[in-house]
């Protein structure tokens, strides 16, 4: 198509070609920039139309790093195969006799894969607090005062690999590249807390680890504080199977203290640690040492599953359904929620409870419904991978794929703009109710992807992404919003 571009001597050329800088001609609409570094496409069809035909599309089936749309086929896929009502449970059990309430045997925290399990993002209902209080009431009325064995964190439901080998080194060992577990605990993430000086170029403390138990024997610490008026660049470095973590960056002077996140080296490790102690506080003797025996922290597993293990009646507890999990996913962003249910995709298709058998389920899913695999190339399912691949125009048919099902009204409310959505999306300048989205960001990479209601009533599905530039906080719907608002008066 032709198009517009501008020199660097402010010159306008007309060009057959695919450039960054983008000027609609007049019926179309106001001019729209990127910037000249950017590498830009999109694709829009009606939602509700068959086939594959494209109301518009620049670089439509170019190969884009989509970020975290790559969600959108995640939680579609996930919600299709294994159904919004799923639900996955995590049991206390135990091993052993029972006599004058002397448990003979081990405590076992058996896990199903919940990613909410003892977390903060799906209610106060499911954070360990609310847990450990009612597993504390089922070993009371179950007549358990002491236990002569171990705490054991059983998170063998799900095949645990640790940082996704496609990932990058220098996210590993930060909260949003969290490990996949049968038995997640906290978010699977600890947070650290430092203190400082409010002078420029002085080390920052660290003070404390929550959760205590993260597995992690060192913080090599070489923070140290920057300009008052800089930014934070303070990070995790290290990940699993290593027991040292690398503290490394800056923090601006004076706003102290202040917290980062971390990911869970051994999450089921963690987990059956900090029972133990919430368990001790109450009142619990415990005999036997809590040593190797109970699980290592820098094996996977931690401890292999213990058979003929028996549910304790009363400390079940099960997830919310999958419709909300997925919600989490696409309104929060959530990584380690997105890589959670990529495997128990997997484990619910029989392929395997891990990314590579979740991988083959969407990929099997995508063949079935004519995708096309050239333009389609995943290593994960949360989009943190730079090895990930998607052309808009694949997106687009994985929308309008959505738009036509029964379980469209679950999935476009896990989009932002749904009803009761963590965040608006009024930075677009559209009326509320008018856009449904997925956002994506990762360095370098602004890509958004979702349902826009025309002025004409019609619904299109829509697919950005925009590679090689920088749009930080936001910034990328300055960009954004001239395509939404043209394509809402065009179509």
């Amino acid at each position: 198509m032709m198009i517009s571009i501008r020199t660097g001597a402010g010159i306008l050329l007309g060009l057959a070609v695919a450039t960054a800088a983008v000027r609609s001609d007049a019926k179309s609409g106001p001019a729209i920039e990127f910037p000249g570094e950017a590498l830009v496409g999109w694709a829009v069809r009606d939602a509700a139309a068959g086939g594959d035909a494209l109301l518009e599309s620049r670089q439509g089936e170019m190969n884009f790093t989509p970020g975290s749309t790559q969600k959108l086929f995640t939680t579609w896929i996930a919600l299709q195969t294994l159904g919004g009502d799923q639900t996955f449970a995590t049991e206390l059990c135990r091993t052993g006799s029972l006599a004058d309430g002397r448990l003979t045997g081990d405590l076992i925290i058996r896990g199903g894969g919940d990613p909410s399990f003892g977390g903060s993002q799906a209610g106060p209902e499911h954070s360990a607090e609310a847990v450990f209080a009612q597993w504390w009431q089922a070993l009371r009325k179950s007549g358990i005062r002491q236990v002569d064995g171990c705490v054991i964190g059983d998170g063998t439901f799900l095949a645990e690999d640790g940082p996704h080998p496609a990932g990058l080194w220098e996210d590993a060992g930060n909260y949003y590249a969290g490990t996949v577990s049968g038995l997640s605990f906290n978010d699977n993430l600890y947070t650290l807390t430092f203190d400082g000086a409010n002078a420029p170029d002085k080390p920052v403390a660290l003070q404390s680890a929550s959760p205590i138990h993260t597995g992690i024997a060192r913080f090599d610490n070489r923070l140290r504080t920057g300009p008052a008026d800089g930014h934070d660049s303070a990070f995790i470095l290290g990940g699993f199977p290593s027991p040292v973590r690398g503290l490394r960056g800056n923090f601006p002077a004076g706003r102290m203290p202040f917290s980062i996140k971390g990911s869970l080296p051994n999450p089921p490790w963690t987990c059956a640690r900090e029972l133990r102690a919430y368990l001790a506080a109450k009142g619990m003797a415990f005999s036997a040492p809590d040593d190797a025996r109970c699980g290592d922290s820098s094996a996977f597993p931690n401890h292999a599953a213990v058979p003929g293990a028996a549910p304790l009646p009363g400390a079940r507890h099960e997830s919310p359904p999958l419709r909300e999990l997925l919600r989490i996913i696409n309104q929060k962003s959530d990584n380690n929620y997105a890589a959670q249910a990529l495997a128990l995709l997997g484990k619910g298709t029989g392929r395997g409870g891990d990314w590579r058998g979740g991988l083959a389920a969407v990929q099997a899913y995508l063949d079935a419904h004519g995708f096309d695999r050239k333009r389609i190339h995943l290593k994960d399912g949360n989009g943190l991978s730079r090895y990930n691949w998607i052309a808009p125009s694949q997106t687009v048919k994985l929308l309008a794929l959505a738009f036509g099902q029964k379980d469209f009204p679950v999935f476009r409310a896990t989009l932002l703009g749904a009803p009761g959505a963590v965040a608006k999306l009024e930075k677009y300048g559209l009326p509320e109710g008018r856009l449904y989205a997925k956002t994506g960001t990762l360095e370098g990479v602004n890509a958004l992807a979702g349902y826009l209601k025309a002025d004409s009533g019609r619904w299109l599905a829509f697919a950005i992404a925009a590679n090689n530039f920088e749009a930080k906080n936001g910034e990328a719907a300055k960009y954004f919003a001239p395509l939404l608002r043209k394509w809402a008066g065009k179509y």
